[in-house]
């Protein structure tokens, strides 16, 4: 399956020029024998580009219904609400998400795939305003749909399509300032900005980025840059998020790498081995048979959590002409005999295991076995997680935890199968409670009539022990761990009740 090709226009001309030529005087024999010239033109490059769509269309379908993501929006406890305001004789519209938390936040620009505002794009910027942050996604086609309607006017995905395809590029970035400026008003607001785009949207999001001069940070998901010369106007630090099986964008990458070190601009990229074009939504999609995908959503929204953490607490960005190097962090290889990474957790490891009404409280927990990597030099001591992002919605939370050990011996790089169920370990190490409040691990339990869940297990290296006791929460480990992570190890699995 190809869900690689997508039609990326930035500009487009408006019909009727010959209208002007007109008034000008020019010949109307000539403006009426261009006419039908431009006319058979445009049907043409619309045929094809229908042709297009229906192919796209045809290999979306291969991943079923999305209707499982409109329950999942309507189970989250974060407020959400559809903003408005005039241009000209448009009414623009976008979709806002806050935080649960009540504190002052920064605000994230997100445009998504040329699907639009649709409902993967509603449930993952309440999945970011999960992460702390205000997330406003503006409707593009505010305006433009039947009766002067937006996405949810048009009849179906096809005319979704072929709309987005007629975007004015000066239109885009009107709004899109319009909705930055709106974003910063906000009394939620802290007055920090960033952008983040997906798809085609990242293709806008990186021209926006050259044009805006008060942005924190820009989050490109898969797709290509501006040309060279636009990149000078970049002032923020640019972070990327690309796809190892995406030529069509990764071609220019190299070119843009090379033009970003030429202007002295802060440009850091990770390609995710083995993933596909789209993988934030396609990895969460039950029917894709792609275990990379799984991984790289899970990977790059973990990425993102963190570089965000960093931006909000971060001074306001003032770059420089040569910004320095940070060295980069490690990454530590963590695998489990019992599951591969992207694989299915066996039944014994999860809530499947219990019988039929028991609670996972009154039964024994069995973990997996886990092994990973030599660590860098310097390491005191690991601490490892294991969370649910996808329960985070239904529940409100920042992530649902399953496990949480810290202070584990830096000569430790496995732990057996079964770990006991104790706050404090006999190597020194310490269990916190996961979310039902009991020490240790807590299986999977995701439910048989939804979508697999990515419990998500994370190894981190640390240069220090931490001075916290079994009655810590995660927010203290978290807060502790803080400048002191040399290295980190990922491995996902995926369950759902049979």
């Amino acid at each position: 399956m190809d869900f690689k090709v997508r039609v990326s226009s930035l500009c487009r001309v408006p019909i009727g020029i010959s209208l002007v030529s007109l008034a000008f005087g020019l010949a109307a024999s000539s403006a009426s024998a261009q006419q039908p010239d431009a006319a058979a033109a445009k049907a043409a490059k619309v045929a094809e580009h229908s042709k297009l769509v229906d192919r796209i269309l045809a290999d979306d379908a291969k991943l079923g219904s999305d209707d499982w993501r409109i329950l999942k929006l309507s189970q989250s406890t974060r407020r959400h609400e559809v903003a408005k305001m005039p241009s000209g004789n448009r009414t623009l519209q976008a979709f806002v998400a806050y935080p649960d938390k009540k504190d002052a936040v920064p605000v994230l620009l997100m445009l998504p795939e040329d699907q639009g505002l649709n409902n993967w794009a509603r449930i993952m910027a309440d999945e970011i305003a999960g992460m702390g942050y205000i997330v406003v996604v503006p409707d593009l086609l505010a305006g433009f749909g039947p009766d002067g309607g937006g996405h949810d006017s048009f009849p179906d995905k096809k005319s979704v399509l072929m709309a987005v395809d007629e975007l004015l590029f000066d239109n885009i970035m009107a709004d899109l300032n319009a909705w930055a400026d709106f974003g910063k008003t906000l009394p939620q607001a802290n007055g920090k900005l960033a952008v983040i785009g997906f798809g085609w949207g990242a293709g806008k999001t990186f021209w926006f980025a050259t044009q805006r001069k008060d942005l924190s940070a820009t989050f490109i998901f898969y797709d290509w840059a501006p040309p060279a010369d636009a990149l000078a106007g970049i002032t923020a630090p640019v972070y990327g998020f690309y796809a190892e099986r995406d030529p069509r964008v990764t071609k220019s990458l190299p070119a843009t790498k090379e033009a970003m070190a030429r202007l002295g601009k802060k440009f850091e990229t990770i390609m995710y081995p083995n993933s596909e074009h789209m993988f934030v939504r396609v990895g969460e999609m039950p029917a894709d048979q792609n275990p990379a995908n799984f991984q790289a959503r899970c990977l790059s929204l973990a990425r993102l959590q963190d570089l965000l953490k960093e931006m909000d607490n971060a001074s306001p960005v003032v770059q420089t002409a040569k910004p320095a190097q940070q060295p980069a962090r490690q990454v530590l290889t963590l695998t489990s005999t019992a599951f591969e990474d992207g694989g299915i957790i066996p039944n014994k490891y999860t809530g499947a295991a219990n019988p039929p009404g028991i609670p996972p409280w009154l039964t024994p927990q069995v973990s997996p076995p886990l092994a990973w990597s030599t660590p860098p030099e310097g390491t005191v001591s690991f601490v490892l997680t294991m969370h649910d992002p996808d329960e985070t919605v239904s529940r409100g939370a920042k992530q649902v935890l399953h496990w949480l050990m810290f202070n584990i011996p830096a000569t430790v790089h496995e732990l057996p199968e079964a770990v006991p169920l104790e706050a404090q370990r006999q190597d020194g190490s310490i269990q916190i409670q996961n979310v039902i409040k009991k020490p240790g691990y807590l299986g999977p339990g995701a439910s048989s009539d939804g979508p697999y869940h990515h419990y998500t297990i994370t190894v981190f290296a640390l240069d220090t022990k931490l001075a916290l006791a079994a009655n810590a929460t995660e927010a203290d480990v978290d807060s502790a761990m803080q400048g002191h992570i040399l290295a980190k190890g990922v491995l996902v699995g995926r369950f759902r009740r049979p």
